[in-house]
């Protein structure tokens, strides 16, 4: 152990003795059952037990600065691990053995990535305060794991940390915690508070959540896509200060919230202005969503397949509805676009099969492709451009052209009888459309916004004069005792 001596090699790399450190590959699928470190070992070389399936027991007189990756990878009935100091332990250090109960000492500051991988025995490790960063995937697939203490160090659960952890419900987040990595909770029932100060939360990061709320902190600013995709969540308040919610991409990985089938309730702040690609593509039972002042754009698909979706209040600062971003909206009745949109993009509207109202604003300049695609319920449609809007030889297939009357400003029937695909509208006039303000609101002005006088949101608790925006675009001032 004095160092220096050459005494193995693998894959082209020549191995030598260093002091105070056990070798790398020393006992590399040894039939050892029990080893006990003497305490002059400084540090255990990696892979030394790879793949040792007769250790059972392990013990280390000393402390030890660091335990390399791989050091006991794959030995399957390593079940007894007696540690007495560590700073530092590997990649997959541990994986695969059949550690039931572990105590890190006091004095660990890091862990490796993957270091108990599939310990599948592993039920309630207790992590010192010491440790201040933790690998990625280091309980993955440890599915006896019911309780693990954190410790308070961290500042970070890395992806995939407790994927697969199909028994672990009892965590509680270190108050410190900034980010929630990639699938990190993935198929894992565990639903823990979030803190205060969290900054992000990743992709997948808790797919298939369990409850039917979660309370997301002020401070939170990210979310990945898919971070609560097929959970059982019921409503989602979205905080202000979230100012960037991840694009899904259809076919291939899920918007943040997309097939929460409980889902009925949703709240976008004025921080967020862009609704996320397929967001809530999915979420069938989907009927309130309330979108503040600010949102300027619904990215494409963001409430693709909302069936039960059947009034929708639009913020005046939006400026562009998405391809198929609400398509296959079933039950959708009437839309009215604010002004100030120019964009519609393709498919937006496509197989909304109960519209039967819908109101274009004077600055549109495109109806997309395919936009109101079978939509063959649609008797009234009114576009206050006095330009016709650019439109396609699709935009309005499977609209009964015979039947729905196209309303235009004064004076623009004849503009729009020219204008390539408005002209195959039968009727055209520009009379008021008689009783079409009603048919767009179909329901009572409903509130969207509550604010101090000052400007600041309020909450419907909060007592004292309040300025209510409503989603017909009007506001109140109401007093709340």
């Amino acid at each position: 152990m004095e160092g220096g001596d050459y005494y193995a090699s693998a894959a082209g790399t020549q191995y030598y003795t260093q002091a105070d450190v056990f070798p790398t590959m020393a006992f590399w699928s040894s039939r050892l059952t029990s080893v006990v470190f003497p305490s002059s070992i400084k540090v255990v070389g990696g892979r030394i037990f790879f793949g040792s399936d007769s250790l059972k027991s392990v013990t280390f007189t000393g402390d030890v600065d660091s335990i390399c990756a791989s050091a006991f990878y794959g030995c399957p009935q390593l079940s007894e691990v007696t540690l007495q100091g560590v700073h530092y332990l590997g990649d997959q250090a541990f994986s695969g053995t059949a550690i039931s109960t572990l105590t890190l000492p006091d004095g660990l500051d890091s862990l490796g990535n993957a270091v108990f991988y599939s310990c599948g025995n592993l039920r309630e490790p207790h992590m010192p305060n010491s440790v201040v960063k933790m690998g990625e995937s280091t309980f993955q697939y440890c599915d006896s794991l019911t309780s693990v203490t954190l410790s308070a160090g961290l500042t970070e659960i890395p992806a995939q940390t407790f994927r697969y952890c199909t028994q672990l419900r009892d965590l509680t987040l270190p108050n410190g915690i900034k980010r929630i990595g990639d699938i990190a909770f993935m198929d894992c029932p565990a639903t823990p508070l979030l803190p205060d100060g969290l900054v992000e939360i990743g992709r997948g990061a808790f797919s298939y959540y369990g409850k039917p709320t979660v309370e997301l902190p002020s401070s939170l600013r990210t979310i990945g896509r898919g971070a609560f995709e097929w959970s059982e969540l019921t409503s989602i308040v979205i905080p202000e200060g979230v100012d960037s919610v991840e694009d899904g991409h259809d076919f291939a990985s899920n918007g943040a919230f997309e097939d929460c089938e409980y889902l009925r309730r949703a709240v976008i702040p004025s921080t967020l202005r862009r609704i996320a690609s397929y967001m809530f593509e999915g979420c069938e039972r989907l009927t309130d969503v309330t979108i503040a002042e600010g949102v300027e754009e619904i990215g494409d698909g963001a409430f693709k397949g909302c069936e039960a979706l059947e009034t929708f209040d639009l913020p005046a600062s939006l400026r562009r509805v998405g391809d198929q971003s609400l398509a296959e909206c079933s039950a959708l009745s009437a839309i009215a676009l604010p002004e100030g949109l120019t964009v519609i993009g393709e498919e937006a509207f496509k197989d909304d099969e109960s519209l039967a109202t819908a109101t274009l604003p004077s600055t549109l300049t495109e109806v997309g492709r395919g936009a109101f695609m079978g939509c063959s319920a649609l008797t009234s449609l009114r576009v206050d451009a006095v330009t016709p809007p650019t439109a396609y030889v699709n935009s309005f297939i499977d609209v009964d052209v015979e039947a729905c009357t196209l309303y235009v400003p004064k004076g623009a029937v004849d503009a729009y009888r020219a204008a390539p695909y408005w002209q195959d509208f039968l009727h055209i006039t520009d009379e008021p459309a008689v009783g079409i303000g009603e048919a767009l609101s179909t329901t009572q002005p409903k509130v969207v916004g509550r604010y101090t006088t000052d400007g600041r949101p309020a909450t419907a608790s909060q007592r004292g004069v309040q300025v209510w925006r409503m989603s017909d675009g009007t506001t109140r001032k109401v007093i709340v005792e």
